[in-house]
């Protein structure tokens, strides 16, 4: 397990990994169908909106784990990038979530 934490390299694999459950968690919630409005009780919609954003959280350990990689590591360029790739990752699904659900359910 130590040596799978002290690949450089580990920091990119973890948004490309979250995309693929989210598209899924997406299809499902897609299949299901959301809620026309906020007063209506959709209980396995508000658990699949809640489990889509849900998944962009492991992007803040990655994060983490990047950082640990940048000041004790010899490879300077892997966790920077990776440090970036998640942290874009992190703002984006954010600001996707905060438009399409919330502005959208408001309009």
């Amino acid at each position: 397990m130590r040596a799978f934490l002290a690949n450089p390299f580990l920091t990119m694999c973890v948004p490309p990994v979250l995309m693929v459950l989210q598209f899924l968690t997406f299809v499902a919630l897609y299949n299901h169908g959301l809620p026309d409005s906020a007063a209506e009780s959709h209980v396995p919609a508000a658990l699949l909106i809640t489990a889509l954003f849900a998944l962009v959280m492991p992007s803040v350990p990655a994060m983490l784990l990047g950082a640990r990689h940048l000041i004790y590591g010899s490879n300077k360029v892997a966790p920077a990038l990776g440090i970036l790739f998640n942290g874009l990752y992190l703002l984006g699904f954010v600001l996707f979530f905060v438009f399409f659900f919330i502005v959208k359910s408001t309009a």
